[in-house]
């Protein structure tokens, strides 16, 4: 099976498929940090669920038998779902042979009870609408004794929310006066792989109501993730609350570590490319703590659970 460094080397020559810059690096020291603290076994049959860009599933694939990938059908942003499609062809580009992409939802999976040895999720039961039907279908799926992962952000994600807001909405300001000063115009924001671009000569009123239509809860952040306001989401991610949702659902015994400690909402308003080099260099960081009691602080958290 091909490694997680000759994968992640592969990948550097498919950089436009990465959803921002940095992602497969930041996904590559994920998994990483993930085999530090479970040991995941080769004679695996596995599933994920919501395989984005599909990098991740290339990542995986190298640590089981068999892996099936499932992802929405087309680009969907209110999701971040960037559609089966885009993992289809990063995976052919990447000469991954041993994954099988499915387009469904987490909360109805077209498998038979009792069917995985292993069921993965990263960072996507925060944007599943019902996230006890997505855990149920997760362990029903699940054969006994095995294990279901699923790594999703804390409630320190929500309150790093509000700086980045503040420091996002101030660096747009910055631009669009320093654009104006300079009679240039606003450099494109590209929605990757989703064949869409804001217009490069807009006005400060287009400016203004693209900003209102993208933050209709200003000065509150909006939430990331399928919850009411930013206070609800706070609730619903602190520890305590994933692990009782696991165990109502299906979970026998749980395991927990934290993933990451970097403030990521805050580090991305000056570059993606920052933080995925900040995680590398501070995996080790993870290694020492990330069952010490500094887990209930992080920024994203990952639970091991079996059924």
């Amino acid at each position: 099976m091909t490694s997680v460094h000759d994968i992640y080397q592969k990948s550097l020559g498919c950089t436009d498929y990465e959803p921002v810059p940095g992602d497969f690096l930041i996904k590559k020291t994920l998994l990483e940090t993930l085999r530090h603290f479970v040991k995941l076994d080769g004679s695996f049959r596995g599933l994920e669920i919501g395989c984005g860009s599909g990098f991740q599933s290339a990542l995986l694939s190298g640590q089981v038998k068999e892996l099936i990938a499932t992802d929405m059908p087309s680009f969907n942003l209110r999701t971040h779902s960037l559609g089966i499609g885009v993992a289809n062809e990063l995976l052919a580009k990447l000469d991954v042979g041993n994954v099988r992409l499915v387009s469904c939802s987490g909360e109805c999976l077209p498998f038979p009870d009792d069917t995985f040895d292993l069921i993965f999720s990263m960072a996507v039961l925060e944007h599943i609408d019902d996230k006890a039907s997505a855990l149920q279908e997760m362990f029903r799926v699940s054969k006994p004794g095995g294990m279901v992962i699923f790594c999703v952000p804390t409630y320190m994600s929500s309150l790093y929310a509000f700086p980045h807001l503040f420091l996002y909405t101030a660096k747009r300001v910055m631009d669009v006066l320093a654009a104006k000063s300079l009679h240039k115009p606003m450099r494109r924001d590209i929605v990757h792989l989703a064949g869409s671009a804001h217009d490069n000569s807009r006005t400060s009123n287009d400016i203004l109501h693209s900003f209102r239509k993208s933050h209709p809860s200003f000065p509150l952040p909006e939430p990331h993730g399928s919850y009411r306001n930013i206070f609800h989401e706070f609730n619903q991610q602190l520890p305590w609350n994933w692990i009782k949702l696991a165990r109502k659902n299906g979970a026998n015994s749980i395991d927990t570590f934290a993933l990451l400690f970097l403030p990521v909402s805050i580090l991305e308003v000056f570059s993606t490319r920052l933080i995925a080099w900040l995680y590398c260099k501070t995996r080790f960081l993870h290694y020492i703590f990330g069952k010490s009691p500094l887990q209930y602080f992080c920024n994203s958290w990952c639970v091991v659970a079996k059924k």
